[in-house]
């Protein structure tokens, strides 16, 4: 990542905001899950394009490099609002290496933490342990981001918990856990995360995750 001109993007720089904003401006309204996920996005927000064509058009000073367009769209998983988050980090991160004179990169475990703390934990309190146990058996599961089965889920427990799900209490709680926001049920009889990417912050939290 580097600046156009440093010295003038300093003197005047574009804020961060209309780099984020513009990443983002093309994304519709919310859906069930409460933050707009890659396919609901007009602009595919997968595409290095999402977060290139913005700061092109915005006469952002930064430049990003390829490895790291790919990496704030592997952490982002593609939603806008993480983009979007990101972005203004980064955008930040950018100006205050600049300033003191280093080669700018990605703070990526930087901006994690934060996100974490600022979009993740608020939510991750809302569930009690045993809820907390639940969740952190589906994240472990190949599909947590995509969709889940009751049975899935308790099958699962018995191989890792001491006290194993059975299929009506797994009910029973994904019902209390979507209540509280954490999950939801559609159409078809399948859960889903209802906070994108919680899959990975519970894995963090477990210290598997990278």
């Amino acid at each position: 990542m580097e600046a156009c001109d440093g010295k003038s993007a300093l003197r005047e720089p574009v804020p961060a905001r209309r780099w984020a904003h513009a990443a983002v401006s093309r994304r519709p309204a919310k859906g069930k899950r409460g933050v707009s996920s890659p396919a609901e996005s007009e602009c595919d927000s997968r595409k290095p394009g999402a977060i290139l064509k913005p700061i092109q058009d915005a006469k952002c000073p930064v430049k990003l490099d390829a490895k790291s367009v790919r990496l704030i769209v592997d952490v982002s998983g593609g939603y806008p609002y993480f983009i979007q988050f990101i972005c203004r980090e980064v955008y930040d991160a950018f100006l205050q290496k600049t300033a003191a004179g280093e080669k700018a990169t990605v703070p990526i475990k930087d901006i994690t933490r934060k996100l974490d703390n600022n979009f993740f934990a608020g939510r991750w309190a809302k569930a009690t342990d045993r809820q907390r146990e639940l969740l952190t058996i589906i994240a472990g599961l190949e599909n947590c981001d995509e969709e889940f089965t009751v049975q899935e889920v308790s099958e699962r427990s018995r191989g890792l918990s001491s006290k194993p799900f059975s299929p009506s209490h797994v009910s029973q709680m994904l019902v209390a856990l979507g209540d509280a926001g954490l999950v939801y049920k559609n159409r078809h009889g399948k859960y889903s995360f209802a906070v994108p990417l919680l899959g990975r912050f519970i894995l963090r939290q477990q210290g598997t995750a990278a």
